[in-house]
């Protein structure tokens, strides 16, 4: 739980503009790497 709380600190001094970046790193990651079957659901549950 103490982790949760530390990648929550770390995103609330997030910019907007950092958010987009990292969903276009993500995107990019995702096309160069194929998920697993299920690995998206892992990560936004």
């Amino acid at each position: 739980m103490e982790l949760f709380h530390t990648i929550l600190d770390v995103f609330s001094q997030f910019q907007p503009i950092h958010y987009i970046l990292l969903v276009l790193l993500a995107y990019f990651i995702e096309n160069i790497f194929p998920p697993l079957p299920g690995d998206t659901m892992l990560v936004f549950t």
